[in-house]
């Protein structure tokens, strides 16, 4: 093919990566993040085997020696190292649906790194390659505005707001400070006033998306960055009145963010984002709280492998070993995190020390470049002072978050647009009329030119077709499966469905696994319509889908919670005791690598009450308490015990009043000989809004009772809820 073939078809297919951003495929598992990858996985493989083709061809494209490449490479080359030695080289190499980030796929992303740094070789490329980001930004955010108050979600998923069609406002955030940069650049840049008119109104939208994703690390990432540039360019230009502009500019930045944070408890700012913004700083912040638990687990994790980690990816066995119930101060309702939230405490955990120092020498490599280029004059002031405001914006908010797809591709951008600027004086006059001599040849082929397409598209057919194709058919199926089980009145479709999803055998089959397992435990009864036998080949396959995902690693806590909850379920609906000793054996395991975490201890414990060992139970509960006193299930369990056991005190009913807050308290308290000595106490108390909860248990086992009856009445009729109170006369009305 002729140059210019190659060299569109290369400069478009990197274009095209930022066609994931706007990916959301509903019919596949995560929908938000795993059609963007495999999307970008097969575009960019594809684009390697044209790319391969080109440099073979013509030799004198190839990329050029750079400390970027190099330390790029030194960076993937410790991921995997990591990955081979880690605790789970599953979930290292290939990742899992819900972030796709192991190193099968973010290495694609060196693939497009080395496409724009081959092909993006002249100013107009550049320029090019920035409007499309601005305008990807642009949609972005357009698309959050217009789908901001309209209320659609699938399943739990919610499709509008600030998460845009990335799925995570941190994600959106990280875009908008990238694109920010990318049109600062292209502002001062241009001499064009209506290029800088439609420039100004690209910054302004992407400065509304910014905000309306709300996310303080990176709010903090992008003044810092924004405050670096300006240091830069005042401290770098030559030409004094530029200097001054500079200078004065940072002075007012200073001076408006400090008058900003001293007045934001001001009644101007109630109720609205500016306030919001401002007061999300604080050590209270509850996102901020929990993460330096994250952050803690990091470090502790670090010390036990601190050259190449416990497995690149593998931060979720950090955070359980070492977890502490002091987390739930600041919520009990997010307690499992698979990522430190900490870009360099994440890298510097799971993947090691080496892995830490080859990230950092990218940036150190930036620095090189960008300063030895403003010494010796062939990078501009604007081109060094935004580039570097761009990585310090993008270094601060990768403090507090962790990358993805899209921040990633236009980190990678940034880099190569770095090593534009190193490079672009070597494009010498001959070579630029090579050029364009080459361009008006006709096409012809050579022997090294054939052989790299069919030897590389070999390759990139089987990478696509069995680990893009078959992934992207599997994750689909397991969705229809999942639907199947919730709409479906015959469970043996679904588990059919489910089968058939699993028969790929692809290497990211352990989030779908997980579906059977959740689908068995969230809906039981349904396993009701099966016969005795089916009903146990159902669940053992559903216990042996969860044990595959034991293999990668034994110890995986959530895995094995999850397992023990799938064998109790299977010895409600079959009657085995062999799943409850199992579920007894799996939760023990799930105990032991799981640090503080409560929810194992509540899982043991149940498992104590269904054999009616109290002492077990009460052991089990108090010492899940004495991680985290107010923790509010125990408060229930360890009162329905002091009944059970007949030790009813004070501190019983203590316990009790501090129980019924609890949504699940009627759950737990269940039916027993007990409500009637638990009614009274309310009764006695005239405390009608606890007692009704205790009367309906009552009622749920003797429906017939008119007494019962009479008394839910009267205790919502006197504890002010008449509509409750007709609800249960018309009711009783029926039941007669």
């Amino acid at each position: 093919m002729r140059q210019s073939t190659y060299e569109q078809i290369l400069k478009w297919g990197a274009v095209a990566s930022l066609v994931s951003f706007f990916i959301v495929d509903k019919s596949l598992y995560f929908p938000f993040i795993t059609g963007k990858q495999l999307f970008f996985n097969i575009l960019m493989e594809a684009l390697a085997v044209v790319w391969l083709a080109y440099i073979v061809k013509f030799p004198q494209f190839r990329p050029k020696q750079s400390w970027i490449t190099w330390a790029l490479v030194a960076f993937f080359a410790s991921l995997l190292l990591s990955s081979i030695f880690g605790i789970d080289f599953n979930l290292s190499f290939w990742g899992d649906a819900e972030r796709m980030l192991g190193w099968f796929q973010i290495i694609h992303l060196f693939i497009l790194y080395l496409v724009v740094i081959t092909v993006f070789r002249s100013e107009s490329d550049w320029l090019w390659l920035f409007v499309a980001s601005i305008c990807s930004a642009v949609g972005l955010v357009l698309y959050s505005l217009v789908t901001a108050e309209g209320g659609k979600s699938v399943g739990n998923v919610n499709m509008t707001s600030n998460i845009s069609t990335l799925g995570n406002a941190t994600y959106v955030a990280g875009v908008m400070i990238f694109n920010f940069f990318f049109a600062w650049y292209l502002f001062f840049k241009s001499r064009d006033w209506t290029m800088r008119f439609v420039l100004a109104v690209a910054i302004l939208v992407i400065l509304i998306g910014f905000f309306y994703a709300d996310v303080s690390g990176s709010q903090a990432g992008w003044a810092i960055g924004i405050a670096v540039t300006l240091v830069i360019a005042g401290a770098v230009n030559k030409n004094r009145q530029i200097k001054i502009r500079t200078w004065s500019a940072v002075a007012v930045f200073i001076i408006v963010v400090a008058l900003l944070f001293s007045f934001r408890d001001a009644s101007v700012f109630d109720g609205n984002k500016m306030g919001k913004v401002l007061r999300d700083f604080n050590a209270n912040n509850t996102t901020l709280r929990t993460r330096t638990y994250a952050w803690r687990s990091a470090w502790l994790g670090w010390q036990a492998n601190p050259i190449l980690g416990n497995g690149y990816g593998n931060f979720a066995d950090h955070f359980d070993r070492y977890f502490v119930g002091r987390f739930y101060q600041w919520g009990t309702n997010e307690e499992y995190f698979d990522r430190a939230h900490n870009n360099l405490l994440d890298i510097l955990s799971t993947a090691g020390l080496l892995s830490l120092l080859s990230y950092l020498s990218i940036f150190v490599a930036l620095a090189y470049y960008l300063l030895r280029g403003a010494r010796q004059g062939y990078i501009s002031t604007l081109e060094v002072s935004t580039m570097t405001g761009v990585f310090v914006g993008y270094f601060i908010h990768n403090l507090a978050v962790f990358d993805a797809l899209a921040n990633y591709i236009l980190l990678f951008f940034s880099l190569a647009f770095v090593y534009y600027l190193t490079n672009r004086t070597q494009l010498t006059p001959e070579l630029i009329l090579n050029r364009r001599i080459d361009k008006r040849a006709k096409s012809d082929w050579t022997g090294p030119e054939l052989n790299a397409w069919v030897g590389a598209g070999i390759i990139a057919l089987f990478l696509i077709y069995n680990y893009n194709v078959q992934v992207w058919q599997m994750f689909a199926s397991s969705v229809r499966a999942a639907s199947a089980w919730a709409n479906v009145e015959d469970p043996k479709v679904a588990w059919k469905l489910y089968q058939h999803a699993m028969s790929y055998q692809t290497p990211l089959d352990r989030d779908c696994r997980l579906l059977w397992s959740s689908g068995i435990t969230a809906n039981p009864s349904k396993l009701d319509k099966l016969s005795v036998t089916e009903r146990r080949e159902a669940v053992d396959y559903a216990v042996e889908l969860i044990n595959q995902n034991l293999q990668y690693n034994p110890n995986d806590s959530l895995t094995l919670a999850t397992l023990s909850r799938l064998q109790i379920v299977a010895y409600q609906v079959t009657h085995s005791a062999k799943y409850l000793q199992d579920a007894n054996d799996s939760i023990d395991r799930s105990i032991a690598s799981g640090g503080e975490h409560i929810p194992p201890y509540i899982i043991k414990g149940n498992l104590d009450l269904a054999r009616s060992d109290w002492a077990g139970a009460r052991n089990t509960f108090s010492k899940a308490k004495s991680y985290f006193a107010d923790y509010p299930e125990l408060d229930c369990y360890l009162a329905k015990l002091d009944f059970l056991e007949k030790k009813v005190n004070d501190e019983t009913y203590q316990l009790l009043d501090k129980c019924w807050p609890n949504e699940r308290a009627q759950q737990i308290i269940g039916v027993g000989d007990y409500l009637p000595t638990m009614a009274k106490y309310y009764q006695d108390k005239q405390d009608y809004q606890h007692l009704a909860p205790i009367l309906e248990l009552q009622l749920s086992a003797d429906k017939t009772n008119p007494a019962l009856w009479d008394k839910l009445y009267q205790a919502y009729l006197l504890s002010g809820d008449k509509e409750k109170a007709e609800a249960v006369r018309e009711a009783q009305r029926t039941i007669k």
